[in-house]
């Protein structure tokens, strides 16, 4: 089996997030938010549970993946269909 070519160390764990996508958030446009579950965390991005499924490369603008009320913008580098839900991986555009 192959190692992993990571560029940053991920950490399992379960934390409820919004997220939202549509315009930047200081753009003052119309988001549509969702709930998701981040399943692992890294510096350079997240495993996100969710309902609803979204468009590979698409913009997403996660809030509480720090425990906190910032907003980090990330993008869906791939996404798979599992029975009820949906698993993405975020890739942060600016690692955190």
């Amino acid at each position: 089996m192959g190692m992993e070519k990571r560029k940053y160390p991920r950490v399992t764990t379960s934390m409820d997030i919004l997220y939202y996508t549509g315009d930047a958030p200081d753009e003052g446009a119309e988001r549509i938010h969702y709930f998701g579950t981040v399943t692992d965390l890294s510096l350079g991005g997240v495993r996100l549970v969710v309902e609803h499924p979204h468009a590979q490369d698409e913009r997403l603008w996660l809030q509480g993946v720090r425990g906190g009320p910032d907003i980090i913008s990330g993008r869906v580098k791939w996404i798979r269909d599992e029975q009820e839900h949906y698993y993405m991986g975020i890739e942060f555009l600016k690692p955190v």
